[in-house]
């Protein structure tokens, strides 16, 4: 393994994993196996957590928190049909409950993670908030969704490998490789 002219051994997983040689649930497998022979509990849960999803009751790591998530509505605004426009719920919503709404916990499984980073997007069903928009604003909305751009799928599987790069590079420099 060569960087920069400096030649580096490294356990052939850190290799496959840097060089995108195996998928992340492959080399989160292969740590698994390690995480048991070294009797980490606390790894093992993470790596059992990142391979089959997060429960409800399961404490996300906060990278799996996403804020801030564009909402968008299809329906009629006065004289106008309109489809998949933004929806700015200030002023609509309270601040708090605005905050709520545009929040998700990503909880699927790495597997899954991996598929819904290759479509366009996903989103949410929001439609429950037909009413209080209609109430507030006057705009009839056949559709609210909350979208989930597939960058954040992209994004919490990047940080899931390099987190397992690190753990996998800290087993080697004290277990060795």
């Amino acid at each position: 393994y060569n960087v920069y002219g400096v030649n580096m051994s490294k356990s052939k997983i850190i290799k496959d994993l840097a060089n995108d040689d195996v998928s992340v649930e492959t080399a989160l497998n292969r740590l698994l196996v390690m995480a048991s022979d070294i009797e980490n509990d606390e790894l093992v849960e993470w790596i059992n957590n990142e391979l089959s999803g997060y429960s409800i009751g399961s404490k996300l790591p906060s990278y799996r928190n996403i804020e801030s998530l564009p909402i968008v509505y299809s329906g009629i605004n006065g004289s106008f049909k309109l489809t998949n426009q933004p929806l700015v719920l200030n002023g609509i919503l309270s601040k708090d409950m605005c905050k709520k709404v545009t929040s998700h916990k990503i909880t699927q499984d790495v597997v899954t993670l991996a598929r819904l980073s290759n479509e366009r997007e996903a989103h949410i069903d929001m439609s429950f908030l037909q009413g209080v928009v209609y109430e507030k604003t006057g705009v009839s909305c056949t559709s609210i969704r909350l979208l989930l751009p597939s960058y954040i799928f992209l994004q919490v599987l990047s940080t899931v490998k390099t987190k397992l790069l690190r753990i996998l590079i800290e087993l080697e420099n004290e277990y060795g490789n």
